[in-house]
């Protein structure tokens, strides 16, 4: 799985360093009280400042990440296209080479995968990560696991309409862009049952584009020092300006968002059952018996697996996969 695990008390040390540390992110209080979660809000921050978020560091990062970590495409393509496959469909004859070198003019856009992995980057993205815990800290123990993205891209390039699994803040550091993004609790613009089979990680889990979107979209313009806080499973399709852009996606997880992500797991696959059909969010109680359910299915399931891994191999004993 892509991303970083991280443990309680390791979360916890972060905090303790951050709250020592320089300040890279001003998260407003107010606005984490009122829409944490539950609606977008701009933050601000001084990441164009950092010297390892400048053009020619993040450049220089790419060439050292491990080529699968670095995906590349043309920038312009539809916004009603099917995510997951974009970065395939739409590379056409574009290299990597070519889309570092002369990035604007091939109008190319390269997301650097997990650069927290990186020596270097690690503790800086850590720290921004432990920033956000400090504000998130009235409403969440910790954060068990997160990965980050760069983004860097030409000129009128589009992120097409998806929706992660995770929470969200997309930090500017140059040019602009345009963020549009969808409240994901709106049955118009995902149904309860589409929420859960977000859970399932078929090919197709995402709901794909539809005319009643545009509509019911709130809409936030992003600048150098500006970023927007993406709630958990929100929709967004995001378009930059006229100018290079480069921007930076903190995605995570807590606790509290793995017994969401479980209990929409076991609405998807108890659905077919005539069971599984009260929308997660309505009753926080039936949520985690429904997550505890779903683990529980989970751990037979991988038992049921080394049990035949075990015999497969003849009785010998099997490796622990889980």
């Amino acid at each position: 799985m892509l991303g970083t695990r991280i443990t309680d008390n390791e979360f916890h040390a972060a905090l303790r360093q951050a709250e020592r540390g320089t300040r890279w992110l001003d998260i407003d209080a107010d606005a984490m009280r009122a829409q944490y979660n539950r609606a977008g809000f701009l933050v601000r921050h001084r990441l164009a400042e950092h010297p390892l978020f400048t053009a020619d560091a993040l450049f220089r990062l790419a060439r050292r990440m491990p080529a699968s970590a670095v995906k590349h495409r043309l920038g312009s393509v539809p916004g009603n296209t099917h995510f997951d496959s974009s970065i395939e469909r739409f590379r056409g004859g574009l290299t990597l080479d070519d889309a570092l070198d002369h990035l604007v003019e091939k109008r190319a856009y390269v997301a650097l995968y997990n650069p927290e992995k990186d020596p270097e980057y690690g503790p800086a993205i850590q720290g921004f990560l432990a920033e956000i815990g400090l504000a998130a800290r009235p409403f969440e123990r910790f954060f068990n696991w997160y990965s980050t993205y760069v983004f860097i891209s030409a000129h009128d390039a589009v992120t097409p309409y998806h929706m992660d699994r995770e929470m969200n803040f997309l930090l500017q550091i140059a040019g602009r862009k345009t963020v549009q993004l969808w409240d994901p609790r709106d049955d118009i613009v995902m149904r309860p049952e589409q929420r859960d089979h977000l859970f399932s990680f078929d090919a197709d889990a995402r709901p794909a584009w539809h005319d009643g979107l545009p509509a019911r979209a709130r809409v936030f313009e992003l600048e150098p020092g500006l970023g927007v806080h993406h709630p958990f499973i929100a929709p967004h399709l995001v378009t930059t300006g006229q100018n290079f852009s480069i921007s930076l996606a903190i995605t995570y997880r807590t606790p509290g968002s793995d017994v969401m992500s479980d209990a929409h797991a076991f609405n998807d696959r108890l659905r077919p059952y005539g069971l599984g059909r009260i929308p997660v969010g309505s009753h926080p109680a039936v949520d985690i018996a429904k997550a505890c359910a779903m683990r529980g299915l989970r751990a037979a399931r991988q038992a049921l697996h080394r049990v035949r891994r075990h015999a497969k191999d003849g009785g010998a004993p099997a490796p622990d996969r889980s």
